[in-house]
């Protein structure tokens, strides 16, 4: 007899005891073939997948740290301009490293408009505020709003 089989009878005859003997199943995906043992009718509730946007809010996290630290390159000490721009260099090998990543699983529209930005920034020093920021992870969660 299945765990689920054993939860129906202990259910129906509201006593625990059936279930005594019974570990919780490991985790597994629940077909609907499963929940046919129940007298109600179960639905599935089939969740979104967004795992090809994952990467998106933190390269562009990334990019603004990166504009941060170029907006303070202007000091006149040396050893703070150092230490700056080893925290730069540090972050461009970030940026680059997960834009390889999600540029294999994000839609093109993001990977191009992550592309431009991640040139803007990096190639042109473009300073990339907190309003361009927040413009760029609304966008992105306008998606989740409206897929939900």
């Amino acid at each position: 007899m299945t765990y689920l089989e054993k939860l129906k009878i202990a259910l129906e005859k509201d006593d625990n005891s059936f279930l005594k003997d019974t570990s919780t199943p490991l985790p597994f995906n629940v077909s609907d073939k499963m929940l046919d043992c129940f007298n109600n009718k179960f639905y599935l509730e089939i969740e979104n997948d967004y795992s090809h946007l994952e990467g998106i809010d933190t390269i562009y996290f990334h990019l603004w740290e990166y504009s941060q630290y170029f907006k303070h390159l202007d000091i006149d000490d040396m050893e703070e301009k150092k230490y700056l721009y080893s925290l730069q260099r540090g972050k461009n090998n970030q940026i680059i490293e997960l834009y390889k990543k999600v540029k294999k699983t994000a839609p093109s529209y993001f990977v191009e408009k992550i592309n431009n930005l991640k040139e803007k920034v990096i190639t042109e020093n473009h300073s990339y505020d907190d309003d361009e920021l927040n413009d760029c992870i609304n966008e992105m969660l306008a998606l989740f709003t409206n897929k939900q």
